[in-house]
């Protein structure tokens, strides 16, 4: 037997297409993302990771599964690619002791950020955190996997244009989930269409918590690294702006 690592479904050794999720049963995305962990990673004595679900200048995203619960997640690790590396399959260092104090700080921030976000139970517009923890040499935040569509895939469908009256239902409850965050200290700097998601039960969620927010303070790094040419703000392009 073997296992989708996009839906983990139980997989005959002959199947090449997944039936529960129509993904090809070789769903591994490895050559796409070489520093990625292995599918089939167990984190936290419980968590199997599958493929990734995206990477960026600080973070790589992974969707996997709680194999006690059989419930699917999202699990983002602290992955800053300028400053660490992967070392074998699993451990994450950073290149030198002068980059070393930056990782450290880095992850210091992800996992406090990672333990404010955990508080916005309540919260139907930001993605749940269900739980937080060090692993590997680098930290990682469990969230809920949020099944529906992005913004930027829906407006791929509606030919790159939606109303101003369509656009403020998605990006009200957009705002109303940010000025939670700000009122906690935490700000997103990545609110993009294919951040926004909306749920199969039409339900609007902000995701991608925890990709760059670590640049505050003396050991800023350049914000060329997290910055989205057509969303930033201008703020953002200033060098030490929040």
């Amino acid at each position: 037997m073997k296992t989708c690592y996009n839906c983990f479904h139980e997989l005959g050794d002959t199947v090449r297409i997944c039936p529960s999720c129509g993904m090809g049963a070789d769903i591994s995305n490895a050559a796409q993302y070489p520093h990625a962990l292995p599918c089939g990673s167990v984190l936290a004595g419980k968590y199997v990771t599958g493929r990734v679900l995206g990477q960026g200048g600080f973070g790589i995203t992974y969707v996997a599964q709680n194999y006690q619960t059989k419930e699917l997640a999202a699990i983002k690790e602290y992955y800053p690619d300028s400053m660490a590396i992967r070392e074998g399959s699993h451990s994450v260092t950073p290149y030198n002791m002068d980059r070393s104090l930056n990782y450290e700080y880095g992850k210091e921030r992800f996992l406090e950020e990672a333990k404010t976000l955990s508080e916005f139970i309540g919260n139907p517009h930001i993605v749940r955190v269900i739980s937080y923890f060090e692993e590997n040499g680098t930290a990682y935040f469990v969230m809920e996997y949020v099944k529906g569509i992005s913004l930027k895939k829906h407006l791929q469908g509606k030919g790159g244009k939606i109303s101003w009256q369509e656009a403020m239902q998605f990006l009200s409850p957009v705002m109303d989930a940010l000025s939670a965050v700000h009122d906690k200290g935490i700000i997103h700097r990545d609110v993009t269409p294919d951040n926004i998601v909306i749920t199969d039960g039409g339900n609007v969620k902000l995701l991608d918590f925890g990709s760059a927010r670590y640049s505050i303070g003396e050991r800023s790094q350049s914000l060329d690294v997290i910055l989205k040419h057509g969303f930033a703000p201008y703020e953002q392009y200033i060098r030490r702006s929040r």
